[in-house]
C-alpha cells in the first residue's frame, strides 16, 4: 500500500498546503486499491496514526480547521450544549489557547472554517429536530 500523494489532480481533491505525504494514494487505473472497485478518482486514505492527544477540555470535538496565520495551529470546538469556546491546538494536540466567545451560545455547533483572519462556526445542528433556523 503506497501512501504517498502522487498528484492531487489524480485524487480529484485539492488538499492544499497541509497535504501530508501519507494522506492519499490514488490510481487512475480501474480496480486497484480503490474502495468502490472500478471508480477512478477514489483515494485510499490508509490507516490512522496517533500523533498526540487532545486535552480533556475538548470532550466532543465537532469541527476542525487549520489556522491561516499561525502555521501548525488548528482550531476545534465542542459539540452541542458546551461552552462557546474555540480551542487552539498544536499538531500534536497540545492546548495553545482557549478562545472564549462572549455573547454567543453553543446550541449545536457542527463545523468550522478559517478564511483570512476570520474563524467561522456553523451552529447548524438539529439533534432534537426542533430548530427552525441555524446560525453561522
Amino acid at each position: 500500500n503506497d501512501c504517498r500523494v502522487k498528484s492531487t489532480e489524480n485524487c480529484q481533491h485539492n488538499f492544499g498546503q497541509y497535504t501530508s505525504d501519507a494522506i492519499c494514494a490514488c490510481s487512475d487505473q480501474p480496480g486497484g486499491n480503490q474502495p468502490g472497485g472500478n471508480q477512478p478518482g477514489y483515494c485510499n486514505i490508509g490507516s490512522g496514526q496517533e500523533k498526540g492527544q487532545i486535552p480533556d477540555s475538548v470532550r466532543e470535538s465537532s469541527g476542525l480547521a487549520f489556522s491561516t496565520r499561525n502555521p501548525g495551529t488548528m482550531y476545534t470546538h465542542n459539540d452541542s450544549g458546551n461552552k462557546a469556546t474555540i480551542y487552539a491546538l498544536s499538531k500534536s494536540g497540545q492546548l495553545q489557547a482557549e478562545i472564549n466567545l462572549q455573547g454567543v451560545q453553543n446550541i449545536d455547533w457542527e463545523d468550522m472554517a478559517v478564511a483570512g483572519n476570520n474563524i467561522y462556526i456553523g451552529d447548524v445542528g438539529n439533534n432534537k429536530r426542533n430548530r427552525k433556523t441555524s446560525e453561522y
